[in-house]
């Protein structure tokens, strides 16, 4: 074997390792969905994005006009559930990035596990007043891809969101019974 081959061999060892986590380490995660949990998500750098960061929630906004066609599971009255989900900047640039999402809160805390193409992302996020979201995320394979995040709960079926370099909205459907 080469020396690339040998090297390009350990680099992928040493990436596989640094994602596992054991069951005794699942035990110990705060989030719901025992993913990587997310470093410091209420960091002086969390704060001080949150600061600058002015998302009205209103008809103007990017994310208004509803583009989810299909109902997903969800309650009215609880931001509980599955929720489609997208994002722009950084590798993006202009273009959307979509996947699926879903969310769960524990006590003053919001949890969204993001997954879209090719990466699962976790954003925990604590409430702040009647409808904001402020907190960070992290990539759960990579974990230096990380940034804070803001969202505003506009309703049941809408979270308008920003990170560091674009933005990061949810949209959902929920069903009539």
């Amino acid at each position: 074997m080469n020396r690339w081959w040998s090297f390009a061999v350990v680099l992928v060892l040493a990436l596989a390792a640094s994602t596992v986590i054991t069951a005794e380490d699942r035990e110990k995660l705060r989030n719901p969905f025992k993913v990587q949990d997310v470093p410091d998500p209420d960091g002086e750098d969390v704060k001080a994005f949150s600061a600058k960061v002015k998302l009205e929630g209103d008809a103007k906004d990017a994310n208004a006009k509803q583009w989810v066609e299909d109902a997903t599971a969800g309650k009215k009255g609880s931001l509980d559930g599955e929720w489609s989900s997208r994002w722009n900047g950084g590798k993006a640039d202009a273009d959307w990035i979509s996947g699926t999402a879903r969310v769960k809160s524990v006590g003053d805390r919001v949890y969204i596990l993001y997954s879209d193409r090719t990466n699962t992302y976790l954003i925990d996020a604590r409430r702040e007043g009647k409808n904001r979201l402020v907190g960070r995320y992290v990539n759960t394979n990579v974990a230096k891809d990380t940034s804070p995040w803001v969202g505003v709960v506009v309703d049941n079926e809408r979270i308008d969101g920003v990170w560091s370099q674009g933005r990061w909205d949810l949209r959902r459907k929920i069903a009539d019974k």
